[in-house]
């Protein structure tokens, strides 16, 4: 099981702390808590970006040889059916002589994930015979975040109460309450990206490339204010 790594910040108001809660209701002894748990969630959901380029002086044949590429690799992509596959950007550029045009250079993208990262970089492996690796990345599902973030939760609160819990000593031994709790699941987490460097060595290679999806910083804030009566 994952362990939960637990930072305390504690906001201390100058006591006695006086906090309207409504317009004719003054509270005392008001302490602002925050606690944040984080946990790292490893990444089992895996994205490439690959891309046929070509270049030449007819814009037709250009475009026509990209086609029948797009065509090759869609054709190898059906058979794998736990892949899914999308269209990405496609350019056409002017590449410039001495400021006249000299030739065009075509780009086509396919973004292809999964959440079976063996087939996926098995099937990388196999495309890199015509495309190119433009982009790989890796972070964790939906499914995975979830599950995660239910347990940080529940630690978040947790921690919460045990330093309200804490707290008491130093409010003379008096019981509380909690008047108000804020949780922020911060659910926004970049994704693990292959070096540059890393995926221009991928796109040299046709064999399947060898990859480590790694871990996700997940974290959870839990604020809130308590009252000691």
């Amino acid at each position: 099981m994952n362990k939960f790594t637990s930072l305390f910040v504690i906001l201390l108001l100058a006591l006695p702390t006086v906090t309207a809660a409504h317009d004719d209701d003054v509270l005392f002894d008001v302490i602002k808590l925050q606690v944040q748990v984080e946990a790292q969630v490893p990444n089992d959901h895996m994205q490439v970006i690959l891309a046929a380029e070509k270049e030449g002086t007819d814009p037709r044949a250009i475009s026509h040889t990209i086609n029948q590429t797009m065509r090759w690799a869609l054709d190898i992509i059906k058979q794998y059916p736990e892949i899914d596959s999308r269209s990405g950007n496609y350019q056409t550029m002017p590449i410039y002589n001495k400021q006249t045009i000299s030739a065009w250079r075509s780009v086509q993208e396919i973004v292809l994930e999964s959440e079976s990262i063996s087939k996926l970089s098995e099937l990388t492996g196999t495309l890199q015979q015509r495309l190119q690796v433009r982009n790989m990345s890796f972070s964790p599902s939906k499914e995975q975040a979830d599950q995660f973030e239910a347990r940080l939760v529940d630690g978040g609160m947790q921690a919460f109460r045990d330093r309200a819990e804490q707290l008491r000593k130093h409010m003379n031994g008096r019981e509380y309450r909690i008047i108000e709790v804020h949780i922020n699941t911060g659910r926004q987490h970049p994704p693990v990206r292959y070096e540059t460097s890393a995926v221009r060595s991928l796109s040299m290679d046709a064999t399947p490339p060898a990859v480590e999806a790694g871990t996700s910083a997940l974290t959870v804030t839990v604020s809130g204010s308590v009252q000691y009566f």
